[in-house]
């Protein structure tokens, strides 16, 4: 071994290169799909061209003209934003009742919030499908067809995320904290809302920025679920794909990108910049 150079370089190289090997094959993907949007055919005719970019005038997929691309994706962001809000504060509120307040049947009421990790997207949405059509037997339950089975649907779909990330942080935080709030006073409400979702906003951020990125991406579920009425850019990308409309699957899925990039970037600044922001307005009043 020559003098001076460290002895674990040649195994840093190795990984580094696998590093970069992996990093390269995933901008590789990406970068196709952004290529193909600006394609006029990909794979036939590699003319540049930003037809696939406008909202109106050519065919989206069958039966719905291309001004219905950006309802799609305003109507993923909406449903997905939904099932968000509320699927984040949900888990959280989960992980909460099982390792603090410890009700009768918490192993049973966590085993049901992780079941929609290991059960296929296809039998979960079919389940879906099976139970809302005509639950009780009363139809005016029924939720098949309607955005209320979509927001529910991507909502418990990926809420185990958040409750194993919620439980993993209150097995490290020390009970106490609890305890001291409930000597004081504290309601169990004010000891979720006021003690121990400050602590753990961290995850709060994790299931909630989870729920809406696969929001935007699941097909396997939804696909049963979606109706003319309330549609997903999923269901549109798989469907412009499936019929060899590549330049519009393309077009939507760098859209969806884009959001998703835009939705983390500012995530990222806010806890960033969150505390310091929060200090300046403790300062100025």
């Amino acid at each position: 071994m020559p003098p001076g150079r460290p002895p674990a370089a040649r195994p840093n190289s190795l990984l580094g290169t696998a590093a970069a090997a992996v990093c390269a094959t995933i901008v590789l993907f990406y970068g196709v799909i952004v290529l193909g949007s600006f394609t006029r055919v990909w794979g036939v005719d590699f003319t540049p061209t930003l037809e696939h970019y406008r909202w109106q005038g050519a065919e989206a997929y069958s039966g719905v003209g291309a001004a219905q691309r950006l309802p799609l994706i305003w109507s993923s962001v909406k449903i997905a934003g939904m099932a968000a809000l509320a699927g984040g504060i949900f888990s959280v509120m989960i992980a909460y009742l099982v390792e603090r307040v410890r009700p009768t049947g918490r192993n049973v009421l966590g085993f049901i919030a992780l079941l929609p990790g290991v059960v296929p997207g296809v039998i979960f949405g079919v389940g879906y499908l099976v139970a809302f059509n005509n639950p009780l037997g009363i139809r005016e339950l029924a939720l098949t067809g309607t955005a209320a089975i979509l927001v529910l649907n991507i909502l418990f779909a990926n809420i185990f995320v958040g409750v194993l990330a919620g439980r993993a942080t209150l097995q490290r935080l020390d009970p106490a904290v609890d305890e001291a709030a409930e000597i004081l006073g504290a309601t169990l409400g004010q000891k979720f809302f006021l003690v121990t979702v400050p602590m753990i906003r961290h995850v709060l951020v994790l299931a909630t920025l989870y729920i809406f990125v696969h929001g935007l991406v699941t097909l396997s579920a939804v696909i049963f679920l979606v109706s003319p009425d309330h549609n997903l850019a999923s269901v549109g990308i798989f469907l412009n794909a499936d019929t060899g409309r590549y330049g519009l699957a393309a077009s939507m899925s760098v859209a969806i990108l884009v959001i998703v990039t835009a939705v983390m970037g500012l995530i990222w600044l806010a806890e960033r910049h969150g505390p310091a922001w929060a200090r300046v307005r403790l300062a100025g009043g």
